[in-house]
Formats: structure tokens, sequence, C-alpha cells
């Protein structure tokens, strides 16, 4: 490949405590198709050896790359953040190193961006779910999630972002351009920086999907999602998401769809969080008056209303249930 003829890629491949992993996931990166690869690497203070293997693989491949070495833990949205400044290409692609990239994954999707007009930001694929041990749990995520039929969709998606998050970074590749026109850093305020991302490129550009199965995406038991998304804890992920959808609200009035398709969400998040265990009443009566000072819709009270309902109807019940308790404590 004449990579002078090919607009270069940037690869920013984020570590932690993933040494099983850390060979195979660069292996994929560079045995890609495509070679006009800027990589930099970033490992965010890991316990284990992941530092000495990275260092290692970079020394026998002879690997002309930037490895950034946190001497001190600062998260992921920070890790990200600081590689976008060293990041030079027309292209990006994010990559855990635990996650595999098939081989023409970075190949087939800059010429599909090469080919599509500069409207769109970022086309992006599907993914193969893998376990620890590398065994295939699901062929196809948009198949597991959606069904056969799902077609993945193409063009103005910011109303079907902000419904809801359907696929990931990692099986994307981005205009770093776009990324820097919007101004967009990463929020350690929002536990889903994939999604975080989706909707401000969705506000101001177009996307482009393919069904074209690009990565390995391992699913860890261990993994910081799934540590994150348990039931003692789904309360402080949904009013995450919560405060990531409501932060639109403020860029989009002059769009009254758009204005209408987050407020909805946002009282569906209401009622998420409604069924937490661990949310308290105060914080989410204060959260629906945030969406009513913004929006000022009829529905809004609605909302309010019923979920005064519930919260009267859940003290009942209680009262109910301990009186009964203490009725069969005297028998």
């Amino acid at each position: 490949m004449n990579i002078n003829k090919y607009p270069l890629v940037t690869v920013i491949a984020t570590s932690y405590n993933q040494e099983k992993f850390l060979v195979e996931s660069l292996n994929s990166i560079i045995s890609q198709t495509y070679s006009n690869i800027q990589l930099i690497i970033c490992d965010d203070c890991s316990q284990d050896n992941s530092v000495t293997i990275i260092d290692e693989w970079i020394q026998h491949n002879k690997i002309n790359c930037i490895f950034l070495k946190h001497t001190i833990n600062q998260g992921l949205f920070c890790s990200l953040n600081e590689t976008l400044t060293y990041a030079k290409g027309k292209y990006l692609q994010f990559i855990a190193l635990d996650d595999v990239l098939f081989p023409n994954k970075i190949e087939n999707q800059v010429a599909l961006l090469e080919q599509i007009d500069d409207s769109y930001a970022m086309v992006y694929g599907d993914m193969m779910l893998i376990n620890e041990n590398g065994d295939v749990l699901y062929n196809s995520l948009f198949s597991h999630s959606f069904g056969d039929s799902f077609s993945p969709l193409s063009g103005d998606l910011f109303i079907r972002i902000v419904k809801d998050f359907f696929y990931y970074n990692q099986a994307s590749l981005i205009k770093l351009e776009a990324i820097k026109n919007i101004q967009f850093k990463f929020d350690s305020k929002f536990i889903s920086e994939d999604w975080h991302l989706q909707l401000h490129l969705a506000q101001q550009y177009k996307i482009k999907g393919t069904s074209d199965i690009v990565v390995k995406y391992r699913f860890l038991e261990n993994s910081l999602t799934r540590c994150n998304w348990i039931e003692e804890k789904m309360h402080l992920v949904i009013e995450s998401h919560f405060k990531m959808i409501y932060a639109l609200f403020d860029s989009e009035k002059k769009n009254k769809k758009r204005r209408n398709v987050i407020r909805d969400k946002l009282h569906s998040l209401l009622f998420a969080l409604n069924s937490c265990k661990n949310i308290s009443r105060k914080k989410l009566f204060h959260l629906a008056l945030l969406v009513f000072i913004k929006s000022r819709h009829w529905s809004d009270i609605k909302v309010f209303i019923r979920l005064l309902q519930l919260y009267l109807k859940n003290i009942i019940v209680s009262k109910h249930y301990n009186s009964n308790n203490k009725e069969v404590k005297r028998i």
C-alpha cells in the first residue's frame, strides 16, 4: 500500500489491567490491511504487568508509536481526552486493549468515508461478542439485540440516538475534524462515553451505518461497565444518562421536534429512576422539576403527578406490609 495515497488514521488504544489480552488486541491493530496508522497507547496505571508487556511488544515489533504511561490512575475519560491531544489523523479509531479488530476494519471504513460527502462524521458497523477465552457468545450484536431483520440506520440519527444507544465507538471510524469542530470533551459525569460522543456528533453531522462485523468485543464480568451496571449502582447510571440528555436541551432551542424527543427520553429516565432501590425521592422530584423548568410542557406536570402517585402508593403498601408483620408477630 502506498501510504501517501491514503489518509492517516489515528488509533487510540486504552489499557487498564488487561495483560491477558494485550498482545492479541495490539496485533489486530498492526495486522490491519490499512497501514497508514498513527498508534497512541495509554495505560492508566495498571496494577498488573500491562506496561511491561506493552513495552516488550513495542520493542519486539519495532513499532513507532506514542505510549503514555500514567503513574496515577486518572480514569478512562482523562485518558481519552489526553490521547486526543496527540491525534494527527484525518480519521480516528478507538479501541480498548481487550477487544480485537477484524483485519480489514479500518481499510473498509476509510474507503466508505472517503466516498460519502462531508456531512457525515462517522461510520459504524456490527460487532461479534466473545468471552474471556475468545469463545464466540454472539456472532452479531445487532442480530442479538434487535433481531435478524435489523438494518443499520444512516443519515440524521440524532433523534434515534437520543432514544437509545445502539452501537459502539470501537466499531466506528470518526472524522477527527468533526470532534474538533464541536469542541467535544469526554466527561466523567457521563458514564456512557460512547453514547455521549455519538449524541454530540449526531447533533451536527450525519452518521453512516453498515452491517459489516468489524470488531470482536470482549464481554468480561469484571469490566468497568459490568461493575457499574449492577442493581446497587443502577440509579447512578440512569442519573448520569439523565444529566447527559438534559444537557442537550439548550442547544436544541430552535428544533421543536428534537426538544420533544429529548423531553420524552428524560421522562422515561425519571420513571426508570423511580424503580431503582437507592434513589432518594427528594432527588427524583428535583430532577423532574428541572425538566419542567426547561421544557414548560403540560406533560412534565403529568409526569410529576404520576411520580408522586407512585411514591404515595409505595408508602401505603409499605405501611400495610409493616402492619401485617406486626400482627403476625403478636400471634
